[in-house]
């Protein structure tokens, strides 16, 4: 139960506002209890409503820990915006207005923004999703890259040569100050450098000759070099 607290302490905090508003909005009420108008009744429970629906979407955006908190601002901005537009909307209807037949003048203009709020958070939602699959992707390009980096370390710390481990030095820091995030068009050259780098390492650990070292080193920095002019020309 702790642990439930803490992971969705904004949850448990909605929902002691809505309590309070709740205990607040029986024990007082615009007429005697028991003798509040249609529009009382009908705007505390689309106020309640409200509560409800941004309370399921707090918990949602706390349980999917896949995308970070720039990616949901979105749907927080539009959440904020229905409840504070239904919260003033009603608390008008509870207090100000008073008629014998209210259900329908607060129905209406309720249903309207929650179709109009529903319809947001489905172009959010999208937004999220498509941003999401765009951190992911970028993520994983960022990691593959300082793998290719580790691996180019590894290889230039198991050469004796000296030449050969100025070489791989000057290929580590291409590596590691390359764009890493590559395009479709970058993919096969990107393949194409990571067999160079595994062939460096073939021949380092083979005891090949200096010369053959440097020309195979040498190759997968014009490997990289073309990659990266193609990515710029890309962009």
């Amino acid at each position: 139960m702790k642990d439930f607290f803490k992971k969705h302490s904004k949850v448990v905090i909605w929902a002691i506002v809505m309590i309070i508003f709740d205990i607040l909005a029986l024990i007082i009420p615009s007429n005697k209890l028991g003798q509040a108008s249609e529009y009382y009744w009908g705007g505390f429970a689309f106020i309640n409503l409200a509560f409800v629906l941004i309370g399921v979407v707090l918990f949602a955006l706390q349980l999917n820990k896949t995308v970070i908190f720039n990616n949901t601002m979105i749907a927080y901005v539009f959440s904020a915006a229905y409840f504070a537009i239904v919260f003033v909307l009603n608390l008008i209807y509870m207090f100000i207005f008073d008629a014998d037949n209210g259900y329908k003048e607060v129905f209406i203009p309720n249903i309207i923004i929650l179709l109009l709020y529903v319809a947001a958070m489905v172009v959010a939602y999208r937004g999220m999703s498509h941003m999401s699959s765009v951190t992911k992707k970028t993520e994983q390009k960022v990691a593959q890259r300082r793998l290719t980096t580790a691996k180019v370390d590894f290889i230039m710390s198991g050469a004796e040569n000296e030449a050969v481990k100025n070489a791989l030095k000057d290929l580590s820091e291409d590596v590691k100050y390359c764009d890493p995030i590559g395009v479709d068009a970058t993919a096969e050259l990107e393949k194409d450098f990571e067999s160079k780098v595994d062939a460096i390492g073939a021949l380092i650990s083979g005891g090949a000759e200096e010369e053959e070292v440097l020309k195979a080193i040498k190759a997968a920095k014009n490997q990289l070099k073309y990659r990266n002019e193609v990515l710029k020309a890309s962009k």
